[in-house]
């Protein structure tokens, strides 16, 4: 996937927060093995900042970083300096954009914004 459609994929991440958050929830049957955690320090939920710099996982340092977390149910792992990795592993990020584009187009009575 080239840089280029990464960043439609978080732009329309960005713009589609709200939506996304009760999305990402996997479904009972359809979650992934377990995923062994990142050898990174661990945010407790409960200490989990409202902003900052938030990198996701999946897309690493080739798109901006965000300035929330967009998926605060996943684990969340600081890096430093209020820097954060989001564990997004186990998402389908691309599927996640396309349901939000479909869902955008829909509201907008049939006129895309997303890539």
């Amino acid at each position: 996937m080239k840089t280029g459609m990464l960043a439609g994929v978080v732009l329309c991440l960005v713009v589609g927060a709200a939506g996304f958050q009760e999305a990402s929830r996997l479904k009972p049957g359809k979650e992934p093995p377990a995923l062994p955690p990142l050898q990174l320090p661990l945010v407790d939920p409960e200490d989990a900042p409202v902003s900052g710099t938030f990198y996701s996982y999946q897309l690493g340092d080739s798109v901006p970083p965000l300035p929330f977390n967009i998926f605060p149910d996943r684990r969340l792992y600081s890096i430093g300096d209020g820097h954060f990795v989001i564990d997004d592993r186990g998402l389908d990020l691309q599927a996640l954009a396309e349901e939000r584009s479909q869902r955008a187009v829909k509201d907008l009575g049939g006129e895309s914004w997303c890539f």
